[in-house]
């Protein structure tokens, strides 16, 4: 098993009863799909979904009764397939297909990368390493020559690769490796990743066909369960102007982060058709916001 499909498979092993726990999440992802999947102009041929995960967070269903074709992709595909079991859904029109959408396996970017930080003292050495294996990333496609009416993106901006990077230099540290080397080291991942994003976005649009629709679920901030933002931002989420609100204040404080780029990203270049907010309830302390959006060419 491949660096990035053991992060994400580990990602997907959650214990907790998550596929109960999210139904009401997986409702208001339907309700949001529903005006945009009923438009008469939007061809129902092939639909592809990106970052499937095991689908705790997705009534499958919902899109595979429609389409001719759905197309699953994840870098974790037992996941997704145990995701497609568990939803009790047939796999005549269904197509598996394992992708890795940043370019950073393709470039081996983790097969030796922890080894170099460890062998280099010299900060000069490893970013040429990083640099190098950005050259590679930046001329990654994925999926080529194909095209789908409609492409669903899961939250998978703020799950790339800068998560992975996070969990190896917090190793690090507790093995003792130089702090002031790590924090240059994610200070300089973290200024590459918007170029990660823009390329996804790039890759993404470049496989929608003329007449479809995309959308993208983006996870934008987060709350402590209980906490009084959490109060606040729970009964705020019903209203898209009081979210709004609550939003403005919360960029205003933190700043935003690559959730929100990759959505800014998508609005340049496309026209943007609705959006809605969502609570997430991740876990049993965490809540995630996430904001849901659809697009046209």
């Amino acid at each position: 098993m491949k660096h990035i499909e053991i992060f994400n498979s580990n990602l997907n092993q959650d214990t907790q009863k998550r596929y109960e726990r999210w139904a009401d999440y997986r409702a208001k992802i339907d309700d949001f799909l529903s005006p945009i999947l009923a438009d008469s102009t939007l061809e129902k041929n092939q639909a592809l979904i990106i970052g499937c995960g095991n689908l705790d967070d997705l009534n499958l269903q919902t899109i595979t009764k429609l389409f001719n074709k759905t197309t699953l992709t994840d870098v974790d595909l037992e996941s997704v397939k145990e995701g497609v079991k568990r939803q009790g859904i047939s796999n005549g029109n269904l197509e598996f297909i394992r992708v890795e959408v940043t370019g950073f396996e393709d470039s081996k970017f983790f097969d030796t990368f922890v080894q170099v930080i460890m062998e280099t003292k010299d900060q000069d050495s490893i970013q040429a390493y990083i640099d190098d294996k950005m050259k590679i990333i930046e001329t990654y496609h994925f999926l080529p020559d194909k095209s789908y009416d409609l492409v669903l993106v899961s939250p998978i901006y703020t799950q790339l690769i800068y998560h992975q990077i996070l969990n190896i230099t917090q190793t690090l540290r507790e093995l003792g490796h130089d702090p002031s080397m790590l924090e240059w080291l994610e200070a300089y991942m973290l200024d590459l990743m918007p170029g990660v994003i823009e390329r996804l976005n790039k890759n993404i649009m470049n496989i929608l066909s003329p007449k479809g629709r995309l959308v993208v679920l983006s996870d934008i901030f987060q709350s402590q369960n209980g906490t009084e933002f959490d109060q606040l931002i729970k009964k705020a989420i019903q209203s898209k102007k009081e979210t709004d609100k609550v939003y403005q204040y919360y960029q205003e404080k933190y700043g935003y982060g690559l959730g929100d780029f990759g959505l800014y990203d998508l609005d340049d270049s496309m026209k943007v058709i609705n959006y809605r907010w969502m609570i997430w309830p991740f876990d049993q302390d965490i809540s995630m916001v996430v904001k849901i959006k659809a697009y046209k060419k």
